[in-house]
């Protein structure tokens, strides 16, 4: 459990951050922020027990169900026990000063995959009364024209006050070059970045300034989904290989958990032996990933070849050393987000890696018979039953909303569906019923998870052909033995 409690005060910045934001908006009178509160309370209710944290779900569900006229301190609340849970958790967090959602989105996409934390606000009023209030940022990206005035009166206020005075503030904005030295001196801001961004430009410059730790040595998961939608784009199919590295040390002990410079020289060798239309990089602490236009067979012998340059590596005696790897290699040819494929690769090496320790392998999907199909838009959630279940040998694919489940669950690919109820597009109920009157899905199984635990709702999940129904919060442990009911070995 400890681990999953890490992983939650880890992962939960993101939805604290959203809380922090919306109850700021509720507090100024903005319509639409009492049902984001209250979602958000939801989704916080069905996590936070399962993961270790029922004070979150207590207060979560206090605040969801709280009147309007409490609502705001009942969510100020909720906020700070968020607060406590993460307080001591390093979160590099970077503020984003942008109206154009677009933009917005596309620095979200750039500095996915590091470990910052990303507030995103589209007016100076929100963004200053969040800045007031918590711990002083690592970076701020300010854009200058902002509906509700100049975002130059923001960063004088930055400069004036002691303990943002010396906040990096890199300035955006679609003004010409000779502008951009005046900028940056006048307003004191520490850069300052041209609209439209170039892909990389506004990352570089970020790792820049503020000495991040996810600098350029080597690619990361933004580059590898670059690498990867372009090949997607211009072949039929992409090789996608995950390498396990494991260091030995005097005793014979076995590691896979390497630090930056041990992953960055096992890197290096595979550079030396991938084809010139690979991109290989980290993709989660010492994982590697590698995006290819070459066949499964032939990324297979390149990464056998750089296995073979360690093991035949000098090495000195009683000295610990990266003496071997495991890896999968998968084929996609459907278009399937490069975090899924990774998933699959990811089992495949993990098998390999229990089985011997050391050796490539060419993953066929018929091998693996035990997928399930997981519809929850919470991600927290579905964060905590793919842990689970991969950690059980299960592939699991999952879509945050009914629609996309449903359409996914339409070629008989799984063994097992796991439905929430409440989900954008088509709801839990919906999706089941489809897939209940579909002949060539009737036979699977499938389980309805969900924090709606009403008489009412549980009946008619049963009645619509559910074969059983979880309740949020739940255990992790009794949801992976509940599961293993429905699947074959």
């Amino acid at each position: 459990m400890e681990d999953l409690q890490q992983f939650y005060r880890s992962a939960v910045g993101d939805q604290v951050a959203a809380l922090e934001r919306a109850l700021l908006q509720l507090e100024s009178g903005t319509a639409a922020a009492e049902e984001t509160v209250r979602q958000l309370a939801h989704t916080l209710k069905g996590s936070g027990s399962s993961y270790g944290f029922p004070e979150v779900s207590f207060a979560a569900g206090v605040t969801e169900r709280a009147p309007t006229n409490e609502l705001w301190s009942k969510g100020c609340e909720l906020a700070e026990i968020l607060r406590a849970i993460t307080a001591g958790v390093e979160s590099n967090t970077i503020v984003i000063v942008e109206d154009d959602p677009l933009i917005s989105h596309f620095i979200g996409a750039e500095l996915s995959g590091t470990h910052h934390r990303l507030v995103r606000f589209s007016a100076l009023a929100e963004a200053e009364r969040f800045l007031s209030t918590s711990p002083s940022p690592a970076l701020i990206l300010l854009d200058l024209f902002l509906p509700d005035g100049d975002g130059r009166s923001l960063l004088h206020k930055l400069r004036a006050e002691e303990s943002t005075a010396d906040v990096p503030v890199v300035v955006m904005s679609a003004a010409s070059s000779e502008m951009r030295n005046r900028e940056v001196a006048e307003l004191s801001a520490t850069a300052f970045i041209s609209k439209p961004f170039q892909p990389g430009e506004l990352r570089r410059l970020i790792f820049q300034t503020i000495g991040s730790d996810d600098d350029q040595r080597f690619s990361t998961r933004v580059d590898l989904t670059d690498a990867y939608r372009s090949l997607m784009l211009n072949s039929h199919s992409v090789s996608i290989g995950c390498i396990l590295p494991e260091r030995h040390g005097p005793g014979g002990f076995r590691d896979m958990a390497l630090d930056g410079s041990a992953t960055e020289s096992v890197i290096q060798v595979l550079r030396e032996h991938l084809g010139p239309h690979s991109t290989v990089g980290v993709w989660e602490s010492s994982e590697i990933a590698v995006v290819s236009s070459d066949s499964p067979d032939v990324l297979t012998k390149q990464l056998d070849d750089s296995r073979y340059a360690f093991r035949n590596a000098p090495r000195s005696p009683g000295a610990e050393t990266i003496a071997s790897f495991s890896a999968a290699v998968v084929v996609e040819q459907n278009g399937s987000s490069l975090v899924d494929v990774y998933a699959r690769a990811r089992r495949f090496a993990l098998d390999l890696h229990e089985a011997s320790g050391d050796g490539v392998v060419v993953a066929d999907d018929i091998e693996h018979p035990k997928r399930v199909l997981l519809a929850e838009d919470d991600t927290l959630t579905a964060a905590l039953i793919i842990h689970r279940l991969e950690r059980e040998g299960y592939e699991v694919e999952h879509h945050a909303n009914g629609s996309s489940a449903l359409e996914a669950a339409s070629d008989d690919r799984f063994g097992l569906v796991v439905l929430d109820v409440q989900m954008p597009g088509a709801n839990g109920f919906d999706v089941l019923q489809r897939i209940r009157s579909n002949p060539a899905l009737n036979h699977v199984p499938v389980v309805m998870l969900t924090a709606v635990g009403g008489e009412r709702d549980v009946v008619r999940g049963f009645e619509l052909g559910a074969d059983d129904y979880i309740l949020k919060p739940f255990s992790p442990a009794e949801l992976t033995v509940r599961l293993k009911r429905f699947t074959r070995p």
